[in-house]
């Protein structure tokens, strides 16, 4: 069987030898046909969907495969793995990921209680529009409700004293749940204090890409 060169290097490369190499492989798979295989997997091991199909890989983001999933008679989680393999038997490239799918009876309205802090009213819409009871979060709140955070983020002052009296909430034993907890901007570079109106102390650090920069999706 023969491979292509750039299939066979050696993994002590130089950084130039390693470019060129990038290069070679891009150019092809841009020249040749290449079989998808994708794979739907239940947890107890039960496939539920299995597709195989010719594909080409053109340069810059294009997607090679689209297709509707009948859910009715799925319930749990799944994996989807995917492969695509060139017609020499080489893997080129494969992914996986999870996912679940829920019944309807899984999904009707929660009777439990809820409060929120919504001070943007980010949540209480979708809420309202589900017919989900909540009532907003005040130092009042009983502490077997829990309270739901979609923002962390205070532009007055009574805002602030709000977001104060949740932290004094859960250190008395109450539970809450941040939505979104990193605040309203992250910096690039050195990791930084994530939003002072949490009830604990984070760090955070802006995440880059692997595709950035890369040459497979550089050419044209």
């Amino acid at each position: 069987m023969l491979l292509p060169h750039w299939a066979e290097a050696d993994s002590a490369v130089t950084h130039s030898h390693a470019n060129r190499l990038a290069k070679e492989k891009s150019s092809y798979l841009l020249q040749h046909a290449h079989t998808l295989n994708v794979n739907i997997v239940s947890s107890a091991g039960q496939t539920v969907f299995k597709k195989k199909q010719q594909v080409n890989m053109p340069s810059g983001i294009s997607p090679l495969f689209n297709e509707a999933l009948d859910t009715r008679s799925l319930k749990g989680t799944y994996a989807i793995k995917v492969q695509v393999v060139a017609d020499t038997g080489l893997l080129i490239t494969e992914n996986k990921y999870s996912f679940d799918v829920f019944t309807a009876d899984q999904l009707t309205v929660p009777k439990k209680h809820i409060a929120v802090l919504d001070p943007g009213n980010a949540l209480k819409p979708f809420l309202k529009k589900s017919g989900i009871v909540f009532e907003r979060f005040s130092a009042g709140t009983d502490h077997s409700v829990p309270v739901f955070v979609p923002v962390t983020q205070a532009k007055t002052k009574a805002e602030r004293t709000r977001f104060g009296e949740l932290s004094h909430f859960i250190n008395a034993g109450g539970k809450a749940v941040y939505l979104q907890a990193g605040g309203t901007y992250v910096k690039w570079g050195t990791p930084d204090k994530a939003s002072s109106l949490l009830p604990v102390t984070l760090r955070l650090k802006r995440g880059l890409g692997h595709w950035m920069g890369h040459p497979r999706f550089g050419e044209r």
